[in-house]
């Protein structure tokens, strides 16, 4: 694992989810690197704070992690495993519509890493409407009928 460094600089975002406000905190090296994350969401001894914790203990493992991949492709590779993850309660609509805590996680690095999000987060990209669903294996649109297969 490459040591992380003394000193990090640091980005803390926060996002509305169905479960409460979660915080995630991502600390990057000298050359802008990330490094490792923190996750915070609900009350202590909560098993919703420790899969937040254990989320964030995976991501900063996949940070640390000697090897030929850039740190962009990291953070590309997560995002693409963690966005669109379902729970039992959605927040919001469209592009703002939350799914769940790993889904939350994944826009805020999205987000902050400045990637871009296939799919369109439930937005069609065809009529732009929030009728994207994902059906038997295709993304597919129930307003214009667009599908992605």
């Amino acid at each position: 694992l490459r040591e992380r460094p003394k000193t990090r600089s640091a980005t803390v975002t926060s996002k509305e989810t169905s479960s409460g406000t979660v915080h995630v905190t991502l600390t990057y090296d000298d050359n802008h690197n990330l490094c490792e994350s923190f996750i915070e969401i609900g009350k202590a001894g909560s098993d919703l704070k420790a899969d937040a914790e254990a989320i964030g203990r995976l991501i900063s493992l996949i940070f640390r992690l000697n090897g030929n991949t850039t740190n962009r492709q990291r953070a590309e590779a997560i995002v693409q495993q963690l966005i669109g993850i379902g729970g039992s309660n959605a927040l919001g609509f469209g592009p703002n519509k939350v799914k769940s805590l790993p889904d939350a996680v994944a826009q805020i690095i999205a987000q902050t890493e400045a990637l871009t999000v296939d799919g369109g987060l439930d937005v069609c990209p065809s009529c732009h409407n929030t009728t994207l669903q994902y059906v038997e294996g295709c993304t597919k649109c129930d307003g214009c009928g667009y599908s992605a297969c």
